[in-house]
């Protein structure tokens, strides 16, 4: 596996995706919403519940830094998880909790909105 710490985004993922396929996590991929950086898992057998600390465990693990993660939507296809610093999560939850839509928790995070 390339080095987390120099590799490009794109060369990471594609790395943790052929890692997850063999683990049968399901498809991985990722979505940049501004600075925001989302996973999405597709077609995973695990519960929504269960992939935000898989994905941030797999980032630390690889990259040696501490990630925070929180689920923003888990549908029979897929499911999308924030992977942001620690404040950056307990904004978004907060404003989903709120009844904010998780995109617009994202647009919200990248316009800097309290």
């Amino acid at each position: 596996m390339a080095n987390p710490q120099t590799a490009g985004i794109e060369e990471f993922v594609t790395q943790l995706a052929g890692e997850a396929a063999v683990a049968g996590i399901g498809v991985l991929g990722v979505e940049r919403w501004g600075r925001a950086l989302v996973v999405v898992v597709q077609d995973s057998p695990l519960v929504g519940t269960l992939l935000g600390p898989l994905v941030s465990s797999s980032i630390e693990a690889a990259s040696g830094r501490r990630v925070w993660t929180t689920l923003l939507s888990r549908d029979e296809h897929a499911a999308r998880i924030l992977v942001a610093s620690e404040r950056a999560v307990g904004r978004v939850r907060e404003w989903i909790a709120s009844g904010l839509a998780w995109s617009e928790s994202l647009a919200k995070l990248h316009g800097g909105g309290s």
